[in-house]
Parts: C-alpha cells; sequence; structure tokens
C-alpha cells in the first residue's frame, strides 16, 4: 500500500488525538515513514493491523472519516442481516435500506436500466467525507461483499467518483479489477451487469463470522475469479 494512501487512512485518527506513532509502532510500522516519499510503500499486512487497531481504538469501523462513526459491529450486524435474503437484488436493496437508516455521510440509491445497475452514492449537504480513502474504503467493501454472497467476482463496467485523481491513482486498477474509472464525476457509483441481480446469496451466518474478522484484509486484496474469502 502506498505511503499517501495510508496517510488518508489516519486522517480521522488524527484530527481525534489519537498518538499516530504509537499506532504505528504496535502494527509493526516505523513511524519514519510518514517522513518518506508519499510513493514509497508498506506491507499490506502491517496495513492492515494498522486498521484494525484504529478502528478499535476509535470503536469507528471508517476510523473518523465520515459524519458519524460507524460503531464496531455495524457491518456484521448489516451482513447478517442481508445473508438472509435469497438474491444478490434483494441483498443489495436491503443494504440501502440499512445504511441510509443512519445518514451518515453518504445517500445510497439504486438505478437501474434494461441492461445495467448503477449502485449510486451521494453525499449529504452539510456533512463530512474526510477525503478520497473514505470513499474508495465503503466501495470497495460493498462491491467485494456483494461477490463475497454470490461466491462470484461482480466484474463492474464502470466506476464513477467525484473527486479528481488522486496520487496513487494506479492503485484503482487493482481496487476495482480493472474497471474503467471516470473522475470529476456528479456522483459516485458503480457500475455492472443487471444479470448480478439474480444470482443466489450463498453465504450464511457461520460464513459471515468469518468473513467480518478478516474483512480489513479482504477489502484490499484483488481475488480470483470464483472464490469463497
Amino acid at each position: 500500500m502506498p505511503i499517501s494512501m495510508m496517510i488518508q487512512s489516519l486522517a480521522g485518527a488524527l484530527a481525534a488525538g489519537l498518538d499516530i506513532p504509537r499506532l504505528l509502532q504496535k502494527s509493526g510500522i516505523d513511524p519514519q515513514v510518514l517522513d518518506q516519499p508519499p510513493q514509497n510503500r508498506i506491507p499490506l499486512a502491517q496495513y492492515v493491523l494498522l486498521s484494525r487497531y484504529t478502528s478499535g481504538a476509535m470503536n469507528d469501523e471508517i476510523s473518523g472519516l465520515f459524519e458519524k462513526p460507524l460503531r464496531l459491529g455495524h457491518f456484521r450486524v448489516l451482513a447478517l442481516s442481508v445473508v438472509h435474503t435469497s438474491t444478490i437484488g434483494e441483498a443489495l436493496k436491503r443494504t440501502i435500506e440499512f445504511i441510509n437508516l443512519f445518514e451518515n455521510s453518504l445517500h445510497y440509491q439504486l438505478q437501474a436500466s434494461e441492461n445495467q445497475v448503477e449502485l449510486v452514492l451521494t453525499r449529504l449537504p452539510g456533512q463530512t467525507v474526510t477525503n478520497t480513502y473514505a470513499i474508495e474504503s465503503v466501495l470497495t467493501v460493498h462491491h467485494r461483499f456483494l461477490g463475497w454472497l454470490a461466491n462470484e467476482r461482480i466484474i463492474l463496467n464502470q466506476v464513477k467518483l467525484d473527486y479528481p485523481a488522486p496520487e496513487y491513482k494506479d492503485e484503482y486498477r487493482h481496487m476495482f479489477y480493472g474497471a474503467p474509472i471516470l473522475f470529476n464525476q456528479h456522483h459516485i457509483s458503480l457500475q455492472f451487469d443487471k444479470s448480478y441481480m439474480a444470482r443466489p446469496v450463498v453465504q450464511n451466518e457461520a460464513s459471515v463470522e468469518c468473513y467480518v474478522r478478516r474483512l480489513s484484509l479482504i477489502t484490499h486484496l484483488t481475488l480470483p475469479t470464483k472464490r469463497i474469502v
């Protein structure tokens, strides 16, 4: 992971007054990386530890990057609810309904045409989205979660982002599996074939528990076409 991306992930913790050098040391990362060129990289395993320690210290799964915290267990409760739906389409609609209840920085909606589906995220007026990393995080979490529910990678036809390309934009090729990325758009979205909406949900509550424990790692992995994670 590029140091510049790691620094963005820590912006909420820094604003909350957490001891960043201590968090880095606890994660096996030399605090001097903060003085290195932003394009330098840290190992993924160490970043995953940093992410877990940061969210744990803040009791916030989004680590202070949204208007309100997502308390630890937020995603687990969502997953336990969604896993009881029958199809990816039903799962996505339940996910949107659940998230919008909290009115936290982003509003979700589903737009469908004859052949395409677009999961659209718009910023809530007057609410904080600290940086681009916050957007990347929620997009990759939802994309991988939908694929995991069906045990099939959801191939993205297009990703829209409402901000300029960040300095680590080359990482997006891995985040979104090579999908075309459009920057400076009017909204944020993931677009994919409508046929995925009929895919059956094949996971259960037991597999949710395993998935949630590995969520930080899964979010940053590029996975094979078929794999239960």
